[in-house]
């Protein structure tokens, strides 16, 4: 049986008490990600479920946007491309690219894809950056609305210089883009909250949401 679950994107204040919920992320697996993905049918599976019985339901009962994961192959599939065409929620839906390795053939031509969704009123995300050159390599393909920092990057930052000087040079980038808005995932320290916010970062998320009481939802 299919489930799934919801983890919440918060966007930071000038007041740590006047957060808000900028959206949720929507993951397989009520408590974590399944170790394994079968060819295209368990992927066709999953998003059959999601956008045909999770996102009515989820787009009702919470506000705000809601982010959903792509490797480039799955995208590249038609009968995906299909179900997320048939989406009626688009203004909502924050299509997320994340890091698998592919070829640079397939990367463009998800890149693609992806353009092309965002031309037909989905927003993109891109993960997983600064996480190797993958990230920033699926960023120069498209016009992104978010871009996701890596959380190793978030970790290793705790106490490694170089790695926080990163964290800052990618929050800088996004600013000098001047529309993507920058998340850092993997807060989960009140320590990770602030150096995040440090480094310029827009939104957040992490665990630490779970243990602060944020709601984010989910079923099965």
């Amino acid at each position: 049986m299919l489930s799934y679950r919801a983890e919440a994107i918060v966007a930071f204040p000038s007041e740590w008490a006047d957060e808000r919920i900028l959206g949720q992320e929507l993951l397989r697996g009520a408590t974590r990600a399944p170790r394994f993905w079968r060819p295209s049918y368990d992927w066709q599976r999953w998003y059959r479920f999601l956008f045909m019985q999770v996102l009515p339901i989820h787009a009702l009962r919470y506000s705000g946007l809601m982010f959903i994961n792509f490797f480039s192959d799955q995208i590249l599939d038609p009968t995906i491309q299909g179900l997320v065409r048939g989406c009626p929620f688009r203004d909502r839906v924050v299509l997320e690219w994340v890091e698998r390795p592919a070829s640079a053939r397939r990367l463009a031509q998800a890149g693609a894809v992806f353009q092309a969704l965002r031309e037909e009123g989905f927003s993109l995300a891109i993960d997983d950056v600064g996480a190797g050159a993958d990230g920033l390599g699926r960023w120069a393909l498209v016009q992104a609305d978010f871009v996701k920092a890596s959380g190793h990057l978030l970790h290793k930052a705790r106490a490694d210089v170089g790695a926080r000087a990163v964290l800052r040079s990618l929050g800088h980038a996004v600013r000098e883009e001047g529309h993507a808005r920058y998340i850092v995932e993997w807060v989960e320290l009140s320590d990770d909250w602030w150096l995040a916010q440090e480094c310029g970062a827009d939104a957040w998320q992490g665990f630490l949401s779970r243990k602060r009481g944020v709601s984010a939802g989910g079923c099965e």
